[in-house]
């Protein structure tokens, strides 16, 4: 049986990926592979949903705009063509980006609309605590819901609870083997559907 999930009124969907080359290229598939999977649950559409991308190593870029791609099938394709590039994993480089210019009107943000940042976090970033705090505020600042998803056994949990919105048990996810990545794309689409996120807080279920 196919999982599908669909909220019932527009929501803004950001997603923060690490394109580092420091990441083993199998995670970085397989990070793909779990925004796609959550894509899937989304009903993508004019009205409904829109799916932005930041992509982050030493620097970020919104390297997909809000509102530039309305279907699932051209978002998978854009996905797909996702690649490394750089040596660093600066968090708050995307955490930056999305508060100055991904979530603003020029990265085709509908500001009315409830709004999420989907922030994925592998090992070895450079970012300090305090910057990481900092800058997960301002965004937060703007009604974005921050949702992390850390991967790896030596993230560092309390921080990214902390910096993620609360509480910690929706907006925040650890996976200490990439191979388990997957399997949180639906606890993901769950959280874009009924955290707080839509407003009816209704979601239809399909078989």
């Amino acid at each position: 049986m196919q999982f599908l999930l669909a909220c019932s009124e527009p929501v803004d969907v950001v997603f923060g990926i690490p394109t580092s080359q420091t990441i083993p290229r199998n995670q970085f598939e397989s990070i793909k592979s779990f925004v796609s999977q959550a894509i899937e649950s989304f009903d993508v559409s004019p009205m409904n949903i829109h799916v932005g991308f930041v992509t982050y190593s030493g620097s970020a870029s919104t390297t997909l705009k809000i509102d530039q791609l309305t279907s699932k099938d051209a978002l998978s394709d854009f996905t797909s063509r996702l690649a490394q590039q750089g040596r660093e994993v600066d968090v708050v480089s995307a955490l930056d980006e999305a508060f100055r210019v991904t979530f603003s009107i020029y990265g085709g943000v509908r500001q009315s609309k409830p709004k999420a940042f989907i922030l994925i976090v592998p090992e070895g970033s450079a970012s300090s605590q305090q910057d990481v705090q900092l800058a997960a505020a301002r965004l937060k600042s703007l009604g974005v819901r921050l949702l992390t998803v850390g991967i790896g056994g030596s993230i560092n949990q309390d921080l990214y609870k902390l910096a993620s919105t609360q509480p910690p048990s929706k907006f925040f996810y650890n996976v200490p083997n990439i191979n388990d990545l997957g399997t949180k794309s639906r606890d993901v689409a769950e959280v874009i559907c009924k955290g707080n996120l839509c407003r009816k807080k209704y979601c239809s279920f399909l078989a």
